[in-house]
């Protein structure tokens, strides 16, 4: 796939960006060929096409685990992918820098490079102008783009669609990045402190103040022109008409845990996806993740994030497929009492808008 010259510069590179390791595979300096060279050539369909000729033909066990999906798409019925995080081997004691579990996970091995590498990949497929996912998630050195960092959780799973193309082999179609925490966590680990970090903390120590609190969501009102001329105030409902939602404050007090998708994101460019039918795999997988809470009585709670919200929640999230298992989008809000007014907003570029599918 790669010249020994661009192996020999990439091995360079990865030593130089911090690996102590001396020693790599051919097939993981090819992958990581990818990522370096994909920096200026985002969403392209040379890009996509490369990283799914590394992922049929590479010999190393990737440390996965396969499911065949029992839902149909125009491809047919599907594959899947599953890639757990692991512990690193520390503690809450001792916690190790993000870098440093990346690091001591390569050193297990071929397995642990094929997943590093793998990662890597993934950033590739996902970037498109749009949203770029070849970053570091915590500028950890060396990068392996955003997802890597799942690698260290074992919390985390990525799930990789793929369709089952007859001549082409499996065609990495789609991947859901999700991690298992309970929901106070997941929101205080959003951008900008969450939605609710001027909830006064002696509300969720017990006493008055815990039993006096509601919480409401303040959901975006759906139009075909949600989010065209930005992500506006009036697109959503009135603060009058919040709905108090008993079971999220119920959910927030307790240790349940519930799933936060991390990240959802089509890996094919857009005119191939739609042509060969891949985008009805990513919509499968969120549909089932979907599905599977519901009957698990799991909470499903994302960010929606990106330039406007609105127009993603508009495009992605608030389709039919999803809606008609509960989830909601829009602005989780706080009042001290019934009697009080909700707490003060916050703008929305601090990333507060979130989808919320409650058990």
């Amino acid at each position: 796939m790669t010249g020994e010259a661009s192996r020999d510069d990439t091995a360079w590179m990865y030593k130089r960006s911090g690996s102590r390791r001396s020693h790599f595979h051919p097939h993981e300096l090819d992958a990581l060929c990818l990522y370096n060279v994909n920096w200026n050539s985002v969403g392209s369909s040379a890009s996509a096409a490369a990283a799914a000729t590394w992922y049929n033909a590479s010999p190393l066990d990737r440390g996965c685990e396969a499911e065949a999906s029992d839902k149909g798409s125009a491809c047919g019925k599907y594959s899947v992918c599953l890639v757990r995080g692991r512990s690193a081997g520390d503690t809450a004691e001792d916690k190790l820098p993000l870098a440093a579990q990346l690091e001591r996970l390569r050193g297990e091995g071929a397995t642990g490079l094929a997943r590093d590498a793998f990662c890597a990949l993934l950033a590739v497929m996902a970037s498109r102008r749009e949203m770029c996912w070849l970053e570091a998630h915590d500028g950890e050195l060396p990068v392996r783009g955003y997802f890597a960092h799942a690698l260290a959780n074992p919390q985390a799973t990525l799930r990789l669609g793929m369709a089952n193309m007859a001549a082409a082999g499996l065609r990495p179609a789609s991947l859901l990045v999700t991690k298992l925490v309970p929901l106070r966590q997941a929101l205080q680990l959003m951008d900008s402190g969450g939605p609710l970090k001027e909830l006064p903390a002696e509300a969720l120590v017990g006493g008055k103040a815990t039993e006096d609190f509601e919480l409401g969501l303040q959901e975006l009102e759906f139009s075909n022109d949600l989010g065209a001329y930005g992500t506006l105030p009036e697109e959503r409902g009135l603060a009058r008409d919040i709905a108090v939602l008993p079971a999220m404050k119920e959910l927030l007090l307790s240790s349940r845990d519930v799933i936060v998708v991390d990240a959802y994101v089509s890996l094919a460019p857009r005119a191939i996806a739609a042509a060969q039918g891949l985008n009805q795999v990513v919509q499968a997988e969120f549909t089932q993740l979907l599905e599977r809470a519901k009957a698990e009585g799991l909470g499903v709670v994302l960010q929606i994030g990106g330039n406007n919200p609105h127009m993603l929640a508009r495009k992605v999230y608030m389709r039919p497929a999803f809606t008609q298992h509960g989830l909601r989008c829009g602005y989780l809000r706080w009042r001290a009492t019934p009697q009080t007014a909700w707490g003060r907003e916050q703008p929305w570029n601090q990333r507060v808008c979130i989808g919320v599918q409650l058990p």
